[in-house]
């Protein structure tokens, strides 16, 4: 909510509109538990939009479960369902279903607190971001046996640039869920780690600790 008000409440309501607001879930890695979490639910009620994503990866059973329980706490949003992301744009763009306009908050000093002292979300709902970075490379075969085999359910994202001894190259990792993929590139900087994690309930000294056994002496 504080994201949108900053389009419909402050001086961007007079460059921009707000169309409509599509929320993204990802059918794979979404589970009951989410619910929970005050910042998944309210990005399904404020979603005039919402995307199941992936349901070539799990069962009917289960996209029509996700698609019922959404429709209880969003009963107006439009529901889609895709494939890697793939969906028509006439039905995202400029569809003109934002319904958000009604609780812009005309008062000053309340916009200037939402400016001013935003909530932070992931740590609200127990949701950790944990940031690692190294300038020794990993041992491929330790990152590979010692952190993704043995990867924390409660890891859902993951992404950054990875240096390894055995490779001259830059790898460009990715990970959702229990999937990651790994793209390779030139070196056009010094080679270097940097690795963003987000999970929840997380331990980051225990997941640091872990990162850096896989490094080289």
């Amino acid at each position: 909510m504080p994201i949108m008000l900053t389009f419909l409440g402050t001086e961007l309501k007079d460059l921009t509109y707000l169309d409509s607001v599509l929320t993204l879930v990802d059918c794979e890695n979404f589970t009951p538990d989410h619910f929970d979490s005050e910042a998944a639910l309210k990005q399904i009620a404020y979603g005039d939009i919402i995307l199941l994503n992936k349901t070539d990866l799990v069962s009917q059973d289960k996209v029509d479960y996700l698609e019922s329980y959404i429709k209880t706490i969003n009963n107006a949003a439009r529901i889609l369902r895709s494939q890697y992301s793939k969906i028509p744009f006439y039905l995202i763009l400029d569809v003109n279903l934002s319904k958000l306009q009604p609780y812009l908050i005309e008062d000053k000093n309340h916009q200037y607190e939402l400016q001013k002292k935003p909530k932070n979300h992931l740590i609200n709902d127990g949701f950790t971001s944990i940031s690692f970075r190294s300038k020794r490379p990993f041992s491929m075969l330790k990152f590979q046996h010692n952190f993704l085999d043995e990867l924390p359910e409660n890891i859902f994202r993951a992404k950054g640039i990875l240096w390894f001894q055995e490779s001259e190259s830059k790898h460009i990792f990715q990970l959702s869920g229990k999937r990651y993929d790994m793209q390779v590139e030139e070196w056009s900087t010094t080679p270097t780690n940097q690795l963003v994690l987000i999970g929840r309930d997380l331990n980051p000294l225990i997941i640091q600790q872990g990162l850096t056994n896989c490094l080289t002496m």
